[in-house]
């Protein structure tokens, strides 16, 4: 009897100690956590008002389409780290509900599907640049710039429709949601992190092709041979 005591006493403090060293390991990942997002907020942040601040500088003729939409692409990415960041660091402290997580993870990804259009969308307006100059020069900037935010902006709100049904669905518990929640991360893959691959296969096409075509293209009709 006292042995059976003594083996279970044993097993009691094994246990809490092993308790006591995952706390630990976890206090120090929160702590990483903290501190490595932290910094990226700030960085993100002070980088996005120096480009903002070199545009406002520059004059109106020098201004076209393409440093519009690679602001709004900073702009994005900048959305992108502060959404991440501050919702992390939040979380390294204290855990949120699931329907706020899930909230989270889908701005998150939407800016990221966002972005993702964005890059094709200025790969292909350089294009044009070059093979549609005159074209392209008479249209308004501004005018055109919003009109493209906004018509990416609806493409990626119907392209993520059906994923977010299916995370809802489903109850789907992504590793950054099991950080931000407490929850057990499910075994099935991410649906938006599926649409983004996608996309970003997509995207790969859509701007090395317009890239190498453009090379191409002013290769053979205005590139200066040596006579």
């Amino acid at each position: 009897m006292l042995k059976n005591n003594t083996e279970t006493t044993e097993h009691e403090e094994e246990a809490f100690q092993a308790n006591h060293r995952s706390s630990n390991v976890s206090e120090v990942i929160n702590f990483f956590v903290f501190c490595y997002m932290f910094i990226n907020l700030l960085v993100s942040n002070i980088a996005t008002w120096t480009i903002r601040g070199y545009k406002r500088s520059l004059p109106y003729l020098r201004i076209n389409i393409i440093l519009i939409l690679n602001s709004f692409l900073v702009e994005t990415f900048n959305v992108i780290v502060s959404i991440t960041g501050l919702v992390s660091v939040f979380c390294s402290v204290v855990w949120i509900p699931y329907w706020m997580a899930c909230i989270v993870v889908a701005a998150i990804f939407y800016s990221i599907n966002l972005a993702l259009l964005m890059a094709m969308t200025i790969s292909i307006s350089r294009l044009l640049m070059i093979v549609k100059f005159d074209e392209m020069i008479e249209l308004e900037p501004e005018r055109l710039s919003r009109r493209i935010l906004q018509f990416l902006l609806v493409t990626v709100m119907i392209l993520m429709a059906y994923p977010t049904h299916v995370i809802y669905a489903t109850g789907h518990v992504s590793p950054p949601v099991q950080f931000w929640t407490g929850l057990k991360s499910s075994e099935s893959i991410n649906p938006y992190l599926i649409l983004a691959i996608a996309l970003g296969l997509v995207g790969i096409i859509l701007t090395m092709g317009p890239y190498i075509y453009g090379k191409y293209y002013l290769n053979k009709y205005h590139a200066i041979r040596n006579l």
